[in-house]
């Protein structure tokens, strides 16, 4: 006999279908509420770097302040995003819990109530949970939710205006770099910058020659849109206007340590030669000397990035392989 409409109004409004447990609750909470303790002291940091302003003056020397920044409550929920990315991997569809099953819409009901600048935080960040040093697990959750989080925000942008999107992100990009000294609010911004940039460009139909333009151009913006879509899909082609970057031509320490990752990305597909002048390039920047516009110092994001890159190098030179 054939479903009436009142019997599927009637179904969807069932309470005992929209019923949650006690005992599901319970399990949930305690399988999905716990935050990495390296996670929480890293955005405590973040959270108090972005309520202290610090200034030095020849005449007063440093002084102090405290106030709330616009990215402040930022910090605050990001605090509890590995514990969000769990329970919307338990719950986001269904999942099987000692006593029954939860269901529930999952990750894109959240992300499609959050603004763009979220958005791109949690972009960047889950892009970050992909790296080598996360589990295969963790690699392939980060994978799925960046996946989804990408299609929610490239559905917000219509296909005519996504290449004057990312345009319009590039000047996004010098403008943060004006108003803004340089803080962990700064930098939050322009990561959410990048992570909306690598979720836009492979819909906006952009050539290689499109990507080259960019690196080689003297706008902070435009080389920012090169790098991130350069390292999405890396090209020996960009390694020539890339060496600049990092080899003390970089515009910020934003721009090197970008630099650096799409560096790191191309290694194997570099022949010898390329190599080693990227090694050469490297060596030099790690003689830490800011007079001698040599940036990268020990113990920074960059000169880990760095020596990962060098060791990527030895190993391929190891192979004997010239690509």
């Amino acid at each position: 006999m054939a479903e009436t409409a009142e019997d599927a109004v009637a179904k969807q409004t069932d309470p005992e279908q929209k019923h949650v447990s006690r005992e599901n609750l319970e399990w949930l909470l305690k399988k999905a509420l716990k935050v990495p303790r390296v996670w929480l002291v890293l955005s405590i940091i973040f959270v108090v770097l972005s309520i202290v302003e610090i200034n030095e003056t020849p005449h007063a020397g440093f002084s102090f302040a405290i106030h709330v920044t616009s990215t402040t409550p930022i910090f605050l929920a990001l605090v509890w995003l590995p514990a969000l990315l769990t329970i919307f991997a338990l719950v986001g569809g269904a999942a099987k819990t000692p006593a029954g099953e939860i269901s529930s819409p999952g990750l894109s009901d959240l992300a499609r109530i959050i603004g763009d600048e979220e958005l791109g935080i949690l972009l960047e960040k889950t892009a970050e949970g992909q790296e080598k040093g996360a589990s295969p697990i963790e690699r392939e959750k980060a994978q799925q939710f960046n996946k989804q989080l990408q299609e929610i925000y490239v559905s917000r942008i219509p296909i005519t205006q996504r290449r004057r999107e990312l345009e319009n992100m590039a000047r996004e990009y010098e403008y943060l770099r004006r108003r803004l000294l340089p803080s962990g609010e700064r930098t939050l911004e322009m990561e959410s910058l990048w992570g909306r940039i690598q979720a836009l460009a492979p819909k906006a139909h952009l050539s290689s020659q499109d990507i080259l333009s960019y690196l080689a151009s003297e706008g902070d913006g435009e080389r920012i849109l090169g790098l991130a879509i350069a390292f999405l899909s890396p090209e020996p082609a960009y390694f020539e206007p890339l060496l600049p970057m990092i080899d003390g031509k970089s515009h910020s320490a934003f721009e090197q340590h970008r630099a650096l990752l799409v560096a790191e990305a191309l290694v194997p597909k570099l022949n010898r030669a390329q190599r080693e002048k990227l090694r050469n390039c490297i060596n030099n920047q790690r003689n830490y000397d800011p007079s001698k516009k040599r940036w990268i110092a020990p113990g920074i994001d960059r000169d880990y990035i760095s020596m990962d890159i060098l060791e990527a190098i030895e190993q391929k030179d190891r192979t004997g392989q010239t690509i």
